[in-house]
């Protein structure tokens, strides 16, 4: 409807497998707490968008945990100091440990990371406009899709199949992996932006809120987004 407030959803989804260990965790759980500031910052004065922040985490194919009970609004009229405490509770669980026992399999990842955005968007006028998944992973999979063609193809098939605007990943590492990183980006017709030490961590953050937020506010700066 006119002048209706655009509703809009970030997933973020953690990887926590016995690859994740050493600093990487801590890398991850950092990211997720700048979260909510960081897309907060990214709206322009005199945008009405409303950002809603969902968190996932999987240890393997058969360990996957929600952070939060559901996605919670990070912009608009909420009270700020409330939603960076609820973030941080999550981010909390998070980091408790070092690394699961388990397998990777970052496909089973998305597709838990999309069933929770599914299960947790309103109908009709409260529905969201748009949806993200952000993958934060080192990438190392050996469950599920493990090469770059498979997880490009399966990361466009569940774009189109659950309806999500874009699948993006912040890669922990810059190493073998890296190439299956970016087929999944590209797949997901989103972006990939690498963290691999804590000096590239807050860049990375930016740079893949930024133009998220601005595809929200329906002015598009960046070329991925064009067509959105």
């Amino acid at each position: 409807s006119p002048g209706r407030r655009r509703r809009c959803i970030v997933g973020a989804a953690v990887d926590k497998t016995g690859s994740m260990h050493g600093p990487r965790p801590k890398r991850a759980a950092d990211g997720n707490a700048q979260l909510p500031g960081r897309l907060r910052a990214c709206i322009k004065e005199g945008e009405d968008v409303v950002i809603f922040l969902g968190l996932t985490m999987w240890g393997s194919d058969e360990h996957f945990y929600t952070l939060l009970d559901k996605p919670i609004q990070t912009t608009g009229d909420v009270d700020q100091k409330r939603v960076d405490a609820d973030v941080a509770a999550a981010v909390a669980r998070l980091q408790a440990g070092d690394g699961s026992c388990g397998t990777t399999d970052i496909s089973g990842g998305i597709e838990h990371a999309a069933k929770h955005l599914a299960a947790n968007n309103p109908s009709g006028e409260e529905g969201f406009d748009m949806t993200h998944i952000i993958m934060i992973t080192d990438g190392a999979a050996n469950r599920g899709e493990q090469l770059s063609d498979g997880i490009r193809d399966f990361a466009a098939k569940t774009r189109r199949d659950r309806g999500i605007d874009g699948i993006h990943t912040l890669p922990l590492t810059d190493g073998q992996s890296a190439d299956f990183c970016r087929a999944l980006a590209e797949g997901g017709n989103g972006l990939a932006a690498f963290a691999p030490t804590e000096n590239e961590l807050n860049e990375a953050i930016i740079e893949i809120c930024m133009p998220l937020v601005r595809a929200y506010g329906f002015f598009i700066i960046d070329d991925k987004f064009k067509g959105f």
